[in-house]
Parts: structure tokens; C-alpha cells; sequence
């Protein structure tokens, strides 16, 4: 199976090469010179390009050469991340170019010969207009497109999915195909839960779940899905990287932009607001941004539970409610100084708290076959788990003389004081309290980042990238246990069951990077080395768990460039997936009256390789791009559940062996009518995962597909709707299996006041489809369960612009500020790839 599916990798692979190359023709040619005879020296064409009304320079433009005598299409390119390009290995003669880019007015040049005897013509700088729409005799500029799909990663431009305005990170990123998310809002991103979340290309302190809850959709700009980074990023998360790019007004002066989201259902636990203010100036840039949001879920429960005793049958059922959420507030605030025309200083800060809260009442029946009269209980469960969190960076970058010749150096330093309370009660059918018990985790954890880029362009398309960096991390939980003793109607500490953790880490790394363009092809190739030491010490016992080791990262991209906006990339990764402390923790933690948590010291590390082709065309205003992959998780980690007592799960972590998953993924996007955008978006994989598990080997393998529906239409030039429409087939893990689930969203925007003002209405789950289902099916016992949350939700967003504000409509481009905004992943690859 295995064998089968590298065999269709290697070919879809080839496939896309021979297709893409046959539609293009035959290479370069001779449009003005001479059938044959004598070579002639052969000229460049350059040039750049631009957004007309911001300056900002428009990456992936479509470039396209031709010859004036006979019409005949010569060669093409895409422009590079700072807007630039390079027409090569032409022989002289007469031509003229289009340029052409999503949401603009294409250009043609009509002239673009280089002059008699010179070898290089610059055509110079190529403004493009964004497109307009007629609206009511109303010049309205056309939306920025609701996804971009780069050739090395897929950037959401959060402005436009009005259906997750209202809503966090995750909401947003519902809506792409690869990325699916549970009942308790946790990604998984390809169907792994092991991926990165960075925040303007920095680390934060929070868990990568807890970052995607905790951050308001309404303050951040673009969501960046990198699968296959270079060297130059840590190789952490096994299935990539998510860039959250937070705003940051761009234009000169005082200005600002204000957000107020109302849960119309329940105003009091569902709304929020964030405040952003900015001051630039000819040499100082100052930000401060505020975000303060409550946010509550009811839901409903039905749980299934099978116990296997010899020849007995013990039964629990159990159907409750729930309320979820939590509260977020942070503070952002940065600084840029321009010291000299070379030299640039910044420094910024994020301090915040975070909750979540959840409470629910479940109602149990127990018995058991044969015989045995039922037992009828409620429980009622109480968790909160959150803290205060703080991230500090100091970052100067200096320019040398030659363009793209530069030096980077920045600190981080942050820190998460973690409080964690489970309260679980359970009572008998007169009220009174059965058994009680009560769990606390706390403690804080630091960490401190040093890292040193430097770049040295050696030709025009040719540069070397290298870079250290240290991470160096202490931490210390406490975990307490509790049982409510009847006598003293009080809860009574356990010692046993109460620990003390010290953890420390540290991960020094090297990384270079070598880039080159040949033609048409640009190749990438890169190496890291990382070095891990780890200590967990259990003060208990005076026990030390320790990792000592090197491990390498290789990685390679290549890029090929035809012209009419068609371009083909193919890449290869190896990251690594370490365990978290708690699921190190070799002690037993009680989450509640039924399970209990341990964690397992031996675990190792995850390693994945990572395949991926992507082709990528363009024609006018419409989008398509398909990208296939492969990818080998070894050591693969999963929660592991197995019968501790009769009615009791014991949750722990294991390596349970490889997993495979061979996958397309597939976006179109059209215009069927000028104001009508539709963007349809596909993902498909076979997945399998197979090892050993509690002693006995185990194979799981299912097929799984997502697809994406979204559609946008300008109804007035103020006025705009818009739906998504969702689907994730059901899928399977070692132990189990989910149901698929279906949901829809609607939205409606009017822009009021001149378009300082706007007010969105969005309504989440309209049809009341989106449920949960899973089964797990595990040694001694087998578990059904179906969740349920309130719908359809309904919210207000009210947007007020203050001073003009104005978005960033075009994305940075690898553009360095000194903060370490921009797309690093663009800087990586060349031909297609900066260089």
C-alpha cells in the first residue's frame, strides 16, 4: 500500500512538470533574431512591479513576453517577493508585455525591446491599478481575496471572512481545508495536532491551542500556513507552522481602527472589543493596541461506556450539559527608530490573561448483565485553567551597501504562570454528596530566545543564509489532589497524590541555507542542526528524566516558473515533534471520578519527512492550485486510553509506531459575475497508522476529504453577504474513530458613514448540523460519544476606523521593518523564490 502510494506521489509529480511545460511551448525561442547561423548575445529584461495607490510591491504578478512581428508569447515570469523581475537568456528583437495580477487592472507595455547593442533593458516601474466596480455610480475597489495560496504557503486575509469576525483565530481557520477543529475548539492541521503557532514570526508563551483560542480574529490581519519551512525556521511541529500577523497601521501620522462584537444571544458572556492606535513618523513608529473578550459555549453531552469484566457486562450512560469558554485581555505595544539609513532598532511587548472556564451537570445510569439493578447519580464538574502570560523582543537589523546584504539579531523573552482547578462532585439520588474530589496544577514557566541571521547575496539570484540561536526554558508545576471528607464537610489534601516538577531545557541550533536560480529553476537547499538537553526532576523522589542528544534537519525546495502565471514547486522537510512536560509527568493525576492521567518518561521524540508538489495557475481574475503530498510520522505519540479499575480510563502518551498519509489539496477561485466571488477549496487523504499498542500490533486506515465552500457578493457598493458552507468526513485514530460534520455560516456587512463605519451580522451554524461523534474502541471497554453546541450563534461586529485608518491590503513581501514582520517564508526560495 505504502509502495503504491510513493509510486503516485512520484508520478503526480512528473505529471505536473510534463503538463505545465507542454502548455507553455517551446522554451525561449527567437522572436526577432535568426532561424539559425551564428549565436547572437542574448539580453535581460527587468523590472518592478507595484500597487499604484500604496506603493507596496505585488509579489507573484504575471509577467509575459511577446513578439511584436508575429504576436507569438516568448517567455514568462512571476515577480519576486519585493516586486521584481528578470526576463534571461533572450535573443534581441522586438517584443512587448502584459502584467497581470489578481484584483488589478492588467498593463500591457508596448514597447519593451531592449535598445540595439545593449544586453540588459529595465522597463522600470510598473504601477497597477486596483480593479474597480461599478456600484451605483460609486467607484468601490475591489476585496482583497479571502485566501491566497502562495506557491510555499497559504495566507487567510482575515478582513474578509466576515463569517468568523466576530470570533477567535480558530473560527477562522475553520474555513480552510486542511485545518479541522473539535468540540472543544483544538486544531489539528492535516490531521496532526503537532504544528507551531507563531505571532508576528515569533514564539509565544501560550500552548499552540490556547494561542489560536485566546487571539481575537478582529486584531489580526493574515493567518500564514507554512508545511514545509526551510532550515532558517526551528524545526518544531511535525505538520508546519501558523503565522498569526497581528494589524499594524502602515500610513503616515495618527490613526487607529475599533472593533465591538455582541453576542446577540447572550450579550453579557459573549461579546468583547479592541482598540488599536499608531503613531508613524519620518524615523519613529509607535503601536498600542488593547483586546479585551468574554466568550461562552453551552453544549450538550451522551456518552456511551462498555466495561468488560470476564464474563460480566458493566454499563454507564450518561447525558449532561455543558457551558465552555473563557475570558482573554492583552496588551500590545511596540516601537520602531530608524537610528540611520542602515540601521534599524525595535522593540515590542504582549502582556495578557487568559481563562478557560467549563461547568457541566451530567445524569448517570450503571448496571450491569447479567443481572444487577440500575444506579442513578449526577456529578457536577467545575474547571477553570488559565494564567498571566508576557512576551518582550528587542531587534536591530543593519543594511549593508550591497541590496540584500544584511545582519539580524533579536532577543525574546517570555513567560506563562500557569493555575489550573478541577472540581468533580458526584451525588446520590437524595442530593447529598457521594464523593467529591479536587485537582490543582500551578506554576510558572520562562523562556529566553537569542537568535543571528545573516544574509550575503553572492550574484543577482544567488545568496547564502545562516543563522544561530539559542532557546533556554525553566519551569516548575505543582500538582495537588484533594478528597472531600463528609466528617469535616471540607476538602482534605493528598499527599500521595501531590507532586513537584522541575524542568529545564535547552536547544542551541545552526542552520545555513544555499539559493540559486537557474533559468527558470530556483533551488533551495538547507540543513539544521539542533542540539536538546532536557531535565525533569520529580522533588518527590529526587528522580531525573533526561535527553541528551543531536539531531539534523534537512531540507530542500525547488521551484519552476512558466509563463502565463503558471509555476511549479516541489519541496522536502524533516521536523520534529518533542513531548510536552505534562506528558512526561510519571505520576498519576486525577482529572475526575473516572480518569486519571499519567504521563510517560519514556516517550520520544516524533520525526516526520515531509513530500510536497504544488502547480499553480493563473488566468485573468481566476485562481487554481493543487498541491499533493506525502508524509512519514515515525514514532508517532497518541493519547493512549486502557481500563485502570472497573468504570475507570487511565489516560497516558505512547510511541505506537508510523503513520502515512498520502494527500491533494485543491483551491479555485472565479468570478462568474464581477460582483459574485466563489472560492472552492478540497482537501483528500488516505491516512493509515500502524505499530503496536498495549502489547498487540494494530493497523487503522481510513479515507478522508474536507471541502470548503465560500461565497462572497457585493449586493450595493455598501453592502455585502456572504456563506461558508463546511464538511469533514469522518476520519480514525489508533483507538477509534470520529463522525464527519457539516456546518454553515452567514454574514451580512454594511459599510455606513463614508466606510468609517461598518456593522456585520453573523450568524455561525445555521442549520444546527454541527455535532460531534466519536467511538473509541479499546482494551476491556469501548466508548460512544455525541456532542452538541448552541446554535445557530448569532453576533454583531461594529468596526469603527479612526482617522482614516487603513488596512495593509498588501502584504508585506519579505519587506523587513526590523520586527520581524513580513513573510520569512518567502525570503527562503528562489526562481519563484526570493533571492
Amino acid at each position: 500500500m505504502i509502495r503504491q502510494s510513493r509510486k503516485m506521489l512520484i508520478l503526480f509529480c512528473l505529471s505536473l512538470f510534463v503538463v505545465a511545460r507542454a502548455q507553455n511551448g517551446p522554451p525561449g525561442g527567437r522572436p526577432g533574431g535568426r532561424p539559425g547561423g551564428a549565436e547572437m548575445p542574448k539580453v535581460a529584461i527587468t523590472g518592478k512591479v507595484l500597487d499604484a495607490s500604496t506603493g507596496k510591491p505585488l509579489e507573484y504578478a504575471t509577467v509575459v513576453l511577446f513578439a511584436k512581428r508575429d504576436g507569438r508569447q516568448v517567455t514568462g515570469t512571476v515577480t519576486a517577493p519585493d516586486g521584481s523581475f528578470e526576463l534571461k537568456d533572450l535573443f534581441p528583437g522586438q517584443f512587448r508585455m502584459t502584467v497581470n495580477y489578481m484584483g488589478y487592472k492588467p498593463q500591457a507595455i508596448e514597447d519593451a525591446s531592449p535598445r540595439r547593442g545593449s544586453v540588459s533593458h529595465d522597463v522600470g516601474v510598473i504601477r497597477l491599478e486596483p480593479t474597480v466596480l461599478p456600484g451605483q455610480g460609486v467607484d468601490v475597489q475591489a476585496d482583497r481575496p479571502e485566501f491566497e495560496y502562495k506557491i510555499d504557503r497559504r495566507v487567510i486575509n482575515v478582513g474578509q471572512q466576515q463569517t468568523a469576525l466576530a470570533g477567535t483565530a480558530v473560527d477562522v481557520l475553520e474555513n480552510v481545508p486542511s485545518i479541522t477543529v473539535d468540540v472543544d475548539n483544538n486544531v489539528q492541521l492535516r490531521g496532526s495536532s503537532n504544528f507551531t503557532v507563531l505571532i508576528d514570526n515569533r514564539p509565544t508563551p501560550l500552548d499552540a491551542n490556547t494561542a489560536l483560542q485566546q487571539t481575537p480574529a478582529s486584531i489580526i490581519e493574515q493567518i500564514e500556513i507554512i508545511t514545509n519551512p526551510s532550515a532558517k525556521y526551528d524545526p518544531d511541529g511535525t505538520a508546519g507552522i501558523i503565522n498569526l500577523k497581528l494589524k499594524k497601521e502602515k500610513q503616515g501620522g495618527v490613526s487607529g481602527i475599533f472593533n465591538a462584537n455582541l453576542g446577540l444571544n447572550d450579550i453579557a458572556n459573549r461579546s468583547g472589543g479592541d482598540l488599536l492606535l499608531s503613531r508613524r513618523g519620518t524615523k519613529t513608529n509607535v503601536y498600542v493596541g488593547v483586546d479585551l473578550n468574554q466568550r461562552r459555549m453551552p453544549g450538550t453531552s451522551r456518552i456511551r461506556q462498555k466495561t468488560f469484566i470476564g464474563d460480566t457486562t458493566l454499563f454507564r450512560n450518561s447525558t449532561g450539559e455543558n457551558d465552555r469558554g473563557g475570558s482573554h485581555f492583552g496588551l500590545r505595544a511596540g516601537m520602531d527608530f530608524s537610528a540611520t539609513d542602515r540601521d534599524l532598532l525595535n522593540i515590542g511587548m504582549r502582556v495578557g490573561r487568559h481563562s478557560n472556564e467549563g461547568d457541566s451537570e451530567n445524569r448517570y445510569d450503571e448496571w450491569s448483565e447479567p443481572g444487577g439493578a440500575h444506579e442513578l447519580y449526577r456529578s457536577l464538574d467545575e474547571n477553570s485553567h488559565g494564567g498571566e502570560f508576557y512576551s518582550i523582543n528587542l531587534g536591530y537589523k543593519h543594511d549593508f551597501v550591497k541590496t540584500g546584504h544584511e545582519l539580524q539579531a533579536e532577543v525574546i523573552l517570555g513567560g506563562h504562570d500557569g493555575d489550573d482547578e478541577d472540581i468533580n462532585r458526584l451525588f446520590d439520588t437524595a442530593g447529598g454528596i457521594a464523593e467529591a474530589q479536587r485537582a490543582t496544577e500551578s506554576g510558572p514557566s520562562q523562556d529566553l530566545r537569542v537568535k543571528l541571521d545573516y544574509t550575503l547575496p553572492l550574484r543577482t539570484e544567488e545568496k547564502i543564509q545562516a543563522g544561530f540561536q539559542t532557546r533556554a526554558s525553566s519551569g516548575e508545576e505543582k500538582t495537588e489532589r484533594f478528597i472531600w471528607d463528609a466528617a469535616s464537610d471540607a476538602f482534605v489534601f493528598q499527599q500521595p497524590y501531590s507532586h513537584t516538577i522541575d524542568a529545564t531545557h535547552t536547544i542551541h541550533s545552526l542552520y545555513s541555507t544555499y539559493s540559486n536560480a537557474y533559468g527558470k529553476l530556483g533551488v533551495q537547499a538547507g540543513v539544521r542542526g539542533e542540539y536538546t538537553g532536557r531535565n525533569i526532576r520529580l522533588e518527590d523522589t529526587g528522580e531525573d528524566f533526561t535527553i541528551d542528544r543531536w539531531d539534523v534537519f534537512p531540507t530542500a525546495h525547488f521551484s519552476y516558473t512558466f509563463a502565463q502565471g503558471r509555476q511549479v514547486m516541489t519541496s522536502y522537510t524533516r521536523r520534529v515533534q518533542r513531548p510536552r512536560d505534562w506528558d512526561l509527568e510519571p505520576f498519576e493525576t486525577w482529572m475526575d471520578a473516572y480518569n486519571i492521567r499519567r504521563g510517560n518518561p519514556d516517550l520520544v521524540p516524533e520525526f516526520i519527512d515531509s513530500y510536497e508538489a504544488t502547480f499553480q495557475s493563473t488566468a485573468g481574475q481566476s485562481l487554481f492550485s493543487v498541491e499533493a503530498y506525502y508524509r512519514v510520522t515515525h514514532n508517532k505519540i497518541e493519547r493512549i486510553q486502557s481500563l485502570y479499575a472497573p468504570r475507570i480510563t487511565l489516560h497516558t502518551m505512547d510511541n505506537v509506531g508510523q503513520d502515512y498519509s498520502l494527500g491533494s489539496e485543491i483551491m479555485l477561485n472565479v468570478s462568474p459575475l464581477k460582483p459574485w466571488n466563489v472560492n472552492l477549496m478540497g482537501s483528500l487523504y488516505q491516512y493509515r497508522v500502524e505499530g503496536e499498542l498495549l502489547g498487540e500490533s494494530f493497523s487503522q486506515e481510513s479515507f478522508n476529504w474536507n471541502v470548503r465552500l465560500n461565497n462572497t457578493l457585493r449586493l450595493t457598493s455598501s453592502t455585502r453577504l456572504q456563506t461558508n458552507l463546511r464538511y469533514n468526513s469522518p476520519s480514525v485514530s489508533s483507538q477509534g474513530t470520529r463522525k464527519g460534520n457539516f456546518m454553515t455560516d452567514f454574514s451580512l456587512r454594511q459599510e455606513l458613514l463614508s466606510k468609517s463605519l461598518s456593522a456585520t451580522l453573523q450568524i455561525r451554524d445555521v442549520f444546527k448540523t454541527g455535532n460531534f461523534g466519536f467511538t473509541t474502541d479499546a482494551p476491556g471497554f469501548t466508548t460512544t460519544s455525541r456532542m452538541s453546541r448552541e446554535a445557530p450563534v448569532y453576533m454583531l461586529t461594529l468596526t469603527y476606523n479612526i482617522n482614516n485608518y487603513k488596512r495593509d491590503w498588501q502584504q508585506e513581501n519579505g519587506e523587513r521593518n526590523g520586527n520581524g514582520e513580513g513573510s520569512e517564508a518567502a525570503d527562503e526560495v528562489g526562481g519563484g523564490f526570493e533571492q
